[in-house]
């Protein structure tokens, strides 16, 4: 009997001894990456030499990169690089470079790929590598830089001119753009240059040759499937008709309360865009109780490429004591501008935001030009004047200066702002709407874009100061407060959303008090 046992024994051992010989390399080629990672691991733990970590962490990497997890496999490859960055070779350190940038390490990806091309300024695989991820980092002026020297070496490289095309398209200059994408498409076909020329088709308003590049995207990779989705829901929303509908709650300081319903609908009878919309409000405070409908029908064009014209006409319906109609009205026209855009309008409307406003029957009528420019491809500046002209006799100069910086480009992409405001009435009118004399404000605002499929959130909160005269005294304060939106991409035809904006800043709400909103709404595209 214990012989028997001993002979067991025996066979126990030589059996775990075989299985603990296969290396995480058989693993790997049995497509037994998890147990390879295992084994690896357990190497790491158990070494002391630097070298011989930074190998294993590098081993790790490339299991996590053959899965595709290159977020994993950065983290692998950024402890190797740490620990024996000289003792990979140069071509490991670009495999490496690569896989960083596809998992969003794009400043680690440019630090090494910088550092290749310092040593070898011949290495053209990775200084197109470094104008790619510099692209992608938003480093666009750098960027250009390095796909200007690939150029010089090799006019007719297709990766510098993809990256070239990316850039101007991103800034805003899409027939220069367009015109690189077809002039590389025309030798060959390829899907990320199909994309780009895609998304530049749509974002320059030719939904047509949009939709018939489109067509023709044939992806192959899994990442190319994940962006000819992505892409054919931005077609579905700038193409289709649509359909929504919103709810909306607003309460101030001044027991000011609304609740507004609006259904809207539209779509493109080409070139025309038409779009229609209705909105019932009801508006109460401590002395009254009223309501509003109003029916507007609204369209525009481009009449030439960079110039696009529309306008608008309407019907507001007032209920106090008896029924009222008014025709609204407006014309609108933007001009594409260097970086940015110029614009201008003229409208006629009626106010409606509380019960006293709808007592009084307050018309407006509002001319002004507005414009925004990229002066860099961090820095933006927006602006505005409009002139406003009031059914009880008073009118209104007003002035706005935004710049903004985008601080990183990333997920989520953040920027500071600064909103400067001088509004000035003529009088003071107790009409229901806010009418300062020499209102000037000063914010500090910082916005949060941040996106995951099928969530896009975004933030804005601002801290500022505010000043203005009315009725023969001077308000001076603190102001607080910020917005926020939340959208859903609940299926490829439908987005859902919600919102809510407050604070204090006195010309958050046409009252001028401290203010709270919060609004729902849905939509769908045929």
């Amino acid at each position: 009997m214990k012989k028997k046992f001993m002979i067991s024994g025996i066979i126990f051992l030589v059996l775990a001894s075989v299985c603990f010989s296969v290396t995480p390399e058989e693993l790997i080629k049995e497509g037994r990456y998890e147990e390879a990672i295992k084994a690896y691991r357990i190497s790491l733990s158990s070494s002391r030499n630097d070298k011989e970590k930074a190998r294993l962490h590098k081993a790790i990497g490339e299991i996590l990169a053959s899965k595709g997890d290159y977020k994993g496999a950065g983290k692998e490859y950024l402890k190797a690089l740490s620990l024996d960055r000289m003792g990979f070779t140069e071509n490991e350190r670009f495999r490496m470079a690569i896989h960083l940038s596809w998992g969003n390490y794009l400043k680690e990806a440019v630090e090494e790929l910088s550092d290749i091309v310092k040593n070898n300024p011949g290495h053209l695989e990775a200084r197109i590598h470094l104008a790619r991820s510099l692209s992608w980092a938003g480093r666009l002026k750098e960027s250009l830089k390095e796909v200007e020297h690939i150029l010089r070496v090799s006019p007719e490289n297709r990766d510098a001119l993809f990256i070239q095309a990316n850039i101007l398209r991103w800034r805003g200059n899409l027939h220069q753009a367009i015109a690189i994408y077809r002039n590389l498409l025309e030798t060959k076909e390829d899907f990320d240059i199909r994309l780009g020329l895609t998304y530049a088709l749509l974002k320059k308003g030719d939904r047509k040759g949009a939709q018939e590049s489109f067509h023709l995207l044939k992806p192959v990779y899994p990442y190319q499937e994940r962006e000819l989705k992505k892409l054919e829901e931005e077609i579905v929303r700038m193409t289709r008709p649509s359909m929504g509908g919103t709810y909306q709650f607003y309460k101030d300081s001044d027991d000011n309360q609304l609740n507004r319903f609006s259904v809207s609908g539209g779509g493109w009878i080409d070139p025309v865009r038409v779009d229609l919309l209705f909105r019932h409000t009801d508006a109460r405070d401590d002395e009254r109780h009223h309501r509003s409908e109003e029916f507007s029908l609204r369209s525009y064009l481009k009449i030439l490429e960079p110039l696009t014209m529309g306008g608008g006409a309407g019907v507001t319906q007032l209920a106090h004591k008896e029924t009222d109609h008014y025709f609204t009205g407006n014309l609108f026209a933007t001009l594409d501008l260097l970086r940015g855009f110029l614009g201008g309008s003229i409208s006629r409307n009626v106010l409606v935001d509380n019960a006293q406003l709808i007592e009084n029957r307050i018309r407006v009528t509002e001319g002004g030009i507005y414009g925004s420019q990229n002066l860099t491809d961090s820095l933006s500046l927006h602006g505005s004047y409009f002139y406003r002209d009031y059914s009880d006799k008073n009118h209104s100069h007003d002035f706005q200066l935004i710049p903004r910086y985008v601080v990183y480009r990333g997920n989520p992409r953040t920027s500071l702002g600064y909103r400067w405001r001088y509004l000035n009435f003529d009088k003071h009118t107790k009409s229901g709407y806010f009418d300062p004399k020499n209102f000037m404000s000063h914010q500090a605002l910082l916005s949060i874009d941040y996106e995951k499929a099928p969530f896009f959130i975004f933030l804005e909160p601002y801290i500022g100061y505010q000043s203005f005269k009315r009725y023969g005294e001077r308000d001076r304060d603190v102001i607080l407060g910020g917005a926020g939106i939340l959208r859903c991409r609940v299926s490829k035809n439908i987005d859902a959303e919600g919102s809510v904006e407050g604070g204090n800043y006195a010309l958050g709400a046409v009252s001028g008090f401290n203010y709270f909103q919060i609004s729902f709404g849905l939509r769908i595209y045929f």
